[in-house]
């Protein structure tokens, strides 16, 4: 073979494969540096890609995550404003680790506490926030705990709300994903977790994100890493292009730069290869359902198309949907009541499915019911 064809050939196939996806070139679970990893959809909650997803693993820094809804969902009651001016105690301006060295008795805004905890991921800022809403950081770890109870976080526990290694202090990489999308919720947290750098005091204090991501990956939302000796380097990234939100988390990388480089590789498989598009409308296939033996013959149905589904890429052309209705349902038939189905394909694969349900409840046709009905019609009539 000349050897200009042999080198026209090797460049052609290097310059394939860098086009790929990095995942796509060869990554895999096992090769990957990561004690447990996870790619899920944020808006559905489906997994994409998963290394030993509920495997126990030290948080550290992204433990913050729980710390952070728990002010969200303060902010969000009314009862903190990020306006509030809030007070560092002793206990708070000793916790070392990242910090804004928090002096004892200082003051600073929940604003500006906001962008150390999300930016610079500090420590002492995440306990003045324990200290505001539950009086002590013992406290507000009970009530963490208890949030993770109420979000069905079975593999989570937290002994602290910064991310210190202790025994019994541990989450997983599914628990995070499932927090990541809750908080994810408030659209104000996007407006710390996009943040690059930063100041506070004046100027005096600068802070540059701990996710370095924020600063080189497109499309990124947030939004938080961690570091301790026993967790290794964590990350918990989020990301956005066009329709399609992902979640990326890695656990125990040895190095930050891998951990980096590993989220990298499950955001872009994820953008490379899937799309995100809501199903077809279905309000003009829902025709009323005949009702037997009810005081109405028929009744109005409706159905909840979820907002989106997660589609391999280029498969939303090709997206059909199908509503299948009972012939017909007895009374007495309760609001709500599901009565039919819609099922989305692409091609011969289904996507979704979904209930069809009755508006509106509808009673039995008794006796009495009948006579009083009679009745009412007579006395139009006149």
């Amino acid at each position: 073979m000349p050897k200009r064809i042999f080198a026209f050939i090797i460049c052609t196939a290097v310059l394939i494969l860098n086009c790929l996806p990095a995942y796509a070139a060869g990554f895999s679970t096992e090769e990957m540096e990561a004690e447990s990893a996870l790619l899920m959809e944020l808006s559905s909650g489906q997994v994409i890609f998963e290394k030993d997803m509920h495997k126990k693993v030290a948080p550290a820094s992204i433990t913050k995550l729980m710390t952070m809804l728990l002010v969200m969902e303060e902010l969000s009651s009314g009862r903190m404003a990020v306006s509030d001016m809030l007070t560092c105690s002793e206990y708070a301006s000793h916790m070392g680790g990242s910090e804004i060295w928090l002096e004892e008795g200082e003051q600073m805004s929940v604003d500006d506490l906001l962008k150390a905890v999300f930016v610079a991921s500090a420590n002492d800022a995440a306990v003045v926030f324990a200290e505001q809403i539950a009086g002590t950081e013992d406290e507000f770890v009970r009530r963490m705990n208890l949030r993770a109870q109420e979000m069905g976080l079975e593999h989570t526990n937290f002994v602290n709300c910064t991310g210190f290694d202790e025994d019994g202090h541990y989450t997983c990489a599914f628990d995070i994903a499932q927090l990541a999308r809750k908080l994810m919720e408030y659209p104000l947290v996007k407006e710390y977790t996009t943040i690059w750098m930063d100041t506070l005091r004046s100027g005096k204090t600068e802070l540059t994100n701990t996710n370095r991501l924020v600063r080189f990956y497109q499309g990124i939302t947030g939004l938080k890493t961690g570091h301790t000796d026993n967790a290794g380097s964590c990350l918990c990234a989020t990301a956005q292009r066009g329709n399609l939100n992902l979640i990326s988390v890695v656990m125990k990388c040895p190095s930050a730069d891998i951990r980096n480089k590993i989220s990298r590789q499950l955001l872009d498989y994820g953008f490379a290869n899937y799309e995100f598009a809501a199903p077809p409308p279905a309000d003009e296939q829902l025709t009323p359902l005949k009702v037997l033996h009810g005081t109405e013959p028929f009744a109005q149905l409706y159905c909840d198309p979820p907002p989106g589904i997660l589609l391999p890429k280029g498969s939303s052309t090709r997206m059909e949907q199908f509503v299948i209705l009972d012939e017909s349902a007895a009374a007495p038939l309760e609001r709500d009541s599901i009565v039919g189905r819609v099922e989305v394909f692409a091609g011969d694969e289904k996507l979704l499915e979904y209930p069809v349900r009755v508006k509106q409840t509808i009673p039995e046709m008794t006796f009495s019911r009948a006579l009083m009905h009679i009745s009412k019609q007579l006395l139009n009539l006149k």
